[in-house]
């Protein structure tokens, strides 16, 4: 039986690389390459590395679903949550959308926030203040905030958990 190779092309601007090989070497090949020429690629890599995007999900689905209509959404079942479980749960969510491509920004604002929890904008700066201070949200610009790494996998941690305040 004979091995299947593999042939690409990556062009970048002028910058032009091919390789030819078993699926393996051409990703070797691909992840080198990009790791070499854009180094902002390489650290981003490193940075978003943490539970992958399946594991999130399977993790959430008790309180995350998916409609053709809606989208993502967060089911009823979140508002036995607290204030600071469910503003990470729709960070969550934003960050989710963002990883499929469903979203343009993977943030949200503290109106955008204040409405979909139900609760006033004061209240919801100030919790967003206290996960800022713990590390599980972080500030992207003015009013918008994102959910961190540390921020999922707390999340995680509380839901799995039944009657975890935070």
């Amino acid at each position: 039986m004979v091995e299947e190779r593999l042939r690409i092309l990556i062009q970048i601007g002028e910058l032009r690389a091919e390789a030819e090989g078993t699926v393996e070497e051409v990703l070797r090949f691909v992840s080198s390459f990009i790791g070499q020429h854009l180094p902002a690629y390489s650290l981003a890599r490193r940075l978003a590395s943490g539970p992958d995007l399946s594991k999130l999900v399977d993790s959430l689905q008790d309180y995350i679903a998916y409609s053709e209509g809606e989208g993502l959404y967060i089911k009823p079942t979140a508002r036995i949550l607290s204030i600071p479980q469910r503003t990470l749960l729709f960070l969550a969510k934003k960050r989710i959308e963002g990883l499929m491509g469903l979203s343009e920004k993977s943030s949200a604002g503290v109106v955008e926030l204040a409405e979909a929890l139900g609760v006033n904008t004061k209240t919801i700066t100030a919790r967003l203040a206290e996960l800022v201070r713990e590390g599980l949200v972080q500030r992207v610009e003015r009013g918008e905030y994102q959910i961190t790494m540390p921020g999922l996998e707390e999340l995680i941690n509380r839901l799995k958990t039944p009657g975890l305040e935070g």
